[in-house]
């Protein structure tokens, strides 16, 4: 089991380090808008549930993404982008980002994209060759409009100080 997938943290834990009330993160658990994901642990009676740090980090991004305006439930969906899909070079198939995990390489920075109305998200690179503008315009959203923009460099970085002691 990897350290993304390992269960070991409480939702109180995980509240905490994405920045809201444990309470409020337990009732989007309990309406729906979150689900548990396939290695945390379910709570028997009495018990508390221990949720991943791969939750945690779509917890985290999904909090940001509510933030800017999304309801919970599409900021739980839009999250899984980054959180349960990878990048693969097209030509060769080698993974360039696992689930989860931020590019990777000094001066580069990872951003999730979400527009309005599209239950889809991309998760780009930028560095100080491509421009931010242009990777924000991608053919699925077919016109030009507001996007939600989630540094998940910003994002990683907070979760795992909060929860690991390190970045």
């Amino acid at each position: 089991m990897t350290e993304l997938e390992q269960p070991q943290f409480t939702i109180a834990q995980v509240a905490k380090a994405a920045g809201i009330q444990a309470n409020t993160l337990r009732s989007w658990f309990q309406r729906g808008h979150f689900t548990l994901g396939d290695s945390d642990k379910r709570a028997d009676f009495g018990d508390a549930h221990l949720l991943s740090l791969r939750t945690a980090l779509q917890v985290g991004t999904a909090v940001e993404l509510y933030r800017s305006g999304a309801h919970p439930a599409r900021s739980e969906k839009l999250a899984l982008a980054f959180t349960l899909l990878g990048d693969a070079d097209q030509a060769t198939g080698e993974t360039i980002r696992g689930a989860g995990e931020l590019f990777p390489g000094n001066g580069v920075y990872t951003a999730l994209i979400a527009y309005p109305g599209i239950d889809d998200a991309k998760v780009v690179r930028f560095d100080d060759k491509v421009p931010a503008l242009s990777e924000a315009f991608w053919s699925n959203a077919g016109r030009q409009s507001s996007a939600q923009i989630v540094w998940l460099n910003r994002v990683d970085r907070k979760i795992r100080i909060a929860l690991l002691g390190t970045a």
